[in-house]
């Protein structure tokens, strides 16, 4: 799990760069019960559009120029083999919303 916070908020500071400082805001929100633990990672950049928002999670799919491609195509698996998923939520020029939800472990018995 420590990958998939650490590439997101990575994302989410690289999204806001071309941004003024005065409006950069990055939110991190972690909410948990007895059934799972939900991460939310809010930034406040430019947003995707309907296009990207896409082709977010796929292989060698990048919006960025020294990008790879594999840094949400890793959050993804990374996420589903721990029984989770994630999504992607953004509105264009009103910056995107990654939340990730991993089901809490149960003990035998």
């Amino acid at each position: 799990m420590q990958q998939v916070i650490l590439n997101l908020v990575l994302n989410a500071i690289q999204a806001m760069s071309q941004a003024s400082a005065n409006i950069r805001k990055l939110l991190i929100e972690s909410i948990s019960d007895e059934r799972a633990a939900l991460v939310k990672i809010h930034d406040s950049g430019p947003g995707l559009t309907p296009e990207t928002r896409e082709k977010l999670f796929s292989p060698f799919y990048t919006t960025k120029p020294e990008g790879m491609g594999m840094g949400l195509s890793i959050c993804r698996s990374i996420v589903t083999a721990h029984g989770g998923s994630i999504t992607a939520n953004s509105l264009q020029g009103a910056g995107t919303t990654f939340e990730f939800t991993i089901p809490a472990k149960t003990e035998p018995g």
